[in-house]
């Protein structure tokens, strides 16, 4: 765990990839047994693992080990799946680019090059293998080959020299003006292409910190060499610790404690805390020191042992060192610590001291954790349970590993083993939800039986408006071929055409089509606008004879509450047919609104109908 921090689930998958040594899925007791011993574990093996083998087969697989991190394991798996596909992808590109090319087995492409990105992908080809054909890195790989004099700019005649080795065959020139777009007769990195230039750039700035990084270090050398040779040559331990800091302290902005702690801890390369001569010399050496080792070792030597330690070295520094290594220790300890919980909670995290052992017992615990959406009514939690936890795969019983699995989804603490043969009467290796519970059972049968008559009630709805637009004689643009000549199958038509967003609810119908016929938003229609949105809806039939019935004021428009009028109990919808007759006799109607109604359907119809229909008594 401690590569990642030791969080629980990646831990418990890199310790199943060492487990599973074979990578076949699967541990049988040997392979158990074995990994455990090579951790440390000096626990019952045995035990553990019968523990853990829920069906009983003799090995256990990590779904059975925990499944958190058998999810976990999947979707890394997935992941890794997904990067070799994209890898495939990414090769079969690229062999289908050389195939296009005419590639020849010498990796020559003979095929003529004609454009710029044609080239772009040629190099990639030529150039590619060592970054996995990546796009930027390898354009920035090829400028580095155009651009040899380092000067950030690449003539026609490096171009094209550069170009003479790779089997380039095309127009040089043609491909070089494609890419000089501003006539300078040279091209820069950002002409070329941009991706490259970032990953080109990026490149040039790490190895810019390199060098300067390098040079430092060769400064401070030099710096030390003339501190011996010059003026202020080392000649005693004031002017050696002068001259270890200054070595050592770059990192340490020159403090001078911390560069002789380091300093330290470079020569004690035995970490036994003291240093001898022939240590001290070795160490020295390698810093360009040429003075009197001797004489600086006797110096600093204060008891005269022939060793130095690290008061004598540095009092102040001395301190510091004891200081860190108390937090180091302080800090292991608290890792250590932490592992050892993590540990003993992962070995101890399914031995509940008191786990239920009888069905009654996990029956109320399966209530009590899935029982508050269904006001823990028994009957309606473990149907529910049976279906979302036991066998989600809807399967007509279950066996033992699925009836533990879903015990632990539950977080149910149990005998796995037993309660299971308590349900498994007949002793079969299965068991169902009637085992478990009957009156849970007949919830169940009770469940799918209701789905299925909601199933069957939407498809007779389905059925009943496919059969109702077959007698209406549908074209396959969805018109109304048939003439529509009653008010009973003018609002059969209006809830078919307009109902279906709204599940053919009659008056949700209804509503709708007002919208689609009220393009004003005025809320009233004209003839005009009644008609028009009739026709665009496929209506053929009297559209006049329609208004007049619903314009039961005669004022030549209707409202809502008109159209609405055709599915209220004894409205104008419920009108049998051979009562239309006397309901518009009964219409009442003044010349003007005649007069208006005949005007507005003139316009309509062009002179094309029969206005008799239309016209009042």
């Amino acid at each position: 765990g401690a590569k990642h921090r030791f969080e629980r689930v990646p831990s418990l998958v890199a310790a199943w990839d060492i487990m599973d040594a074979d990578g076949n899925g699967r541990l049988d007791m040997g392979e158990w047994g074995a990994a455990l011993r090579d951790a440390g574990f000096h626990g019952n093996t045995v035990k553990l693992f019968k523990d853990i083998d829920l069906d009983g087969e003799g090995t256990i697989g990590l779904n059975e080990f925990d499944m958190e991190a058998y999810r976990f394991w999947e979707e890394r798996e997935e992941g890794r799946r997904a990067a070799r596909e994209q890898k495939a992808k990414e090769v079969e590109k690229m062999m289908a680019f050389r195939a296009s090319m005419d590639v020849s087995t010498r990796g020559e492409i003979k095929r003529e090059i004609k454009n710029g990105e044609q080239f772009k992908e040629f190099l990639v080809q030529c150039f590619g293998g060592k970054f996995n054909f990546d796009r930027p890195k390898s354009l920035a790989y090829a400028w580095k080959i155009f651009d040899k004099s380092g000067d950030g700019s690449v003539t026609l005649a490096e171009f094209a020299e550069a170009l003479r080795t790779t089997g380039f065959q095309g127009s040089t020139t043609k491909i070089f003006r494609e890419f000089d777009s501003r006539k300078r007769n040279v091209i820069k990195i950002r002409d070329f292409d941009e991706a490259a230039a970032d990953v080109f750039e990026e490149e040039q700035a790490v190895q810019e910190a390199r060098r300067a990084a390098e040079d430092a270090a060769f400064k401070r050398k030099q710096d030390a060499q003339q501190t011996m040779d010059g003026s202020q040559r080392v000649e005693n331990a004031e002017d050696f610790k002068a001259f270890l800091i200054k070595f050592y302290g770059g990192k340490f902005g020159f403090h001078p404690v911390l560069s002789m702690v380091h300093a330290w801890r470079t020569f004690d390369k035995s970490g036994d805390g003291k240093l001898s001569i022939s240590e001290f010399a070795e160490a020295l050496r390698k810093t360009g020191f040429q003075g009197s080792m001797t004489t600086i070792f006797k110096e600093l030597d204060s008891d005269k042992s022939g060793v130095l330690d690290l008061a004598e070295w540095d009092a102040a520094a001395a301190e510091e060192f004891h200081r860190q290594e108390a937090e180091k220790a302080a800090q292991l300890d608290k890792d250590l610590a932490a592992q050892d919980k993590r540990v003993a909670a992962f070995l101890h995290k399914e031995k509940d001291p008191d786990p239920l052992r009888e069905w009654a017992e996990v029956k109320a615990a399966l209530v009590n954790r899935f029982g508050p959406r269904f006001h823990f009514r028994p009957d309606e939690t473990l149907a529910w349970a049976w279906r979302e936890v036991f066998n989600p795969r809807g399967k007509p019983n279950i066996q033992l590993a699925d009836f533990g699995i879903g015990l632990r989804e539950g977080g149910i603490q149990a005998e796995t083993r037993s309660v299971f043969s308590q349900l498994d009467h007949s002793t079969a290796g299965f068991i169902t939800l009637a085992d478990m519970d009957e009156a849970a059972a007949e919830f169940q049968a009770a469940f799918v039986e209701q789905e299925a008559q909601a199933a069957g009630q939407k498809q007779r709805e389905v059925d009943k408006m496919m059969a109702f637009r077959k007698s209406m004689d549908v074209s396959t643009r969805g018109e109304i071929k048939r003439s529509v000549d009653t008010l009973p199958a003018f609002k059969q038509f209006l809830i078919k055409q307009f109902g279906a967003k709204v599940y053919f609810d009659p008056l949700k119908s209804l509503k709708v089509a007002w919208s689609s016929m009220d393009t004003s938003g005025d809320g009233k229609l004209t003839l005009r606008e009644f008609s028009q949105g009739l026709q665009a809806a496929g209506l053929q039939g009297s559209v006049p004879k329609f208004f007049k019935m619903l314009d039961r004021q005669g004022k030549g428009v209707i409202g809502v509450d008109d159209l609405l009028a055709l599915v209220e109990p004894g409205g104008v919808g419920d009108i049998p047919e051979g009562d239309e007759q006397e309901m518009q006799e009964a219409t009442p109607s003044s010349l003007n609104a005649a007069a208006v109604v005949l005007s507005e359907q003139a316009v309509v119809c062009d002179g094309e109908c029969d206005t008799q229909d239309a016209t009042p008594e």
